[in-house]
């Protein structure tokens, strides 16, 4: 994860880890809880899926409000990322997830919090990958020769075919 803007507001600490195989979470504890009014706050980032090339993609993205808000908290996080639609959460809908409309392998993502009432303990991006599988590699030599045997038993039907067609 490359941080290309650090949060504007408030304090605490951002974190990605491999919450499970093949989910990763990026996310924003803030210590103390944000409070309202809280104005808006951003940062932004960029992630790339290491390893043997175009085995891993990007597959799916989610945006989850964690902790319990204290206070009654309306607040809203959005969620921009590079190949996936906007994701909005608020105190009504506080987990939202997408799929990512194509093979990327490096994705650019930037958030956007505001708490109008209330606290709220951390907000969490989650992406999974996806492992393609490449279709099996047939080595050179073999569709030649198997041109050849077709062609050779078909000649050998054809005769066949022609025998029992004069006797």
């Amino acid at each position: 994860m490359k941080l290309t803007k650090l949060p504007t507001i408030g304090s605490g600490t951002l974190q990605f880890i491999e919450q499970t195989t093949g989910i990763y979470v990026v996310d924003a504890d803030f210590i103390p809880d944000l409070e309202a009014p809280s104005g808006w706050g951003e940062f932004e980032y960029d992630l790339t899926i290491d390893g043997p090339p175009n085995v891993f993609t990007f597959f799916e993205g989610g945006l989850a409000i964690i902790g319990p808000p204290v206070g009654s908290p309306q607040f809203k996080v959005k969620q921009t990322t590079t190949g996936l639609p906007m994701l909005m959460a608020d105190e009504m809908d506080a987990d939202v997830t997408a799929f990512f409309d194509s093979d990327l392998k490096t994705i650019t993502v930037k958030n956007e919090y505001f708490v109008t009432t209330g606290s709220v303990n951390s907000f969490q991006n989650s992406f999974t990958q996806f492992e393609t599988v490449p279709p099996p590699t047939v080595p050179g030599p073999l569709p030649l020769l198997g041109a050849g045997a077709a062609f050779g038993f078909s000649r050998r039907l054809r005769t066949r075919v022609l025998a029992a067609r004069g006797a």
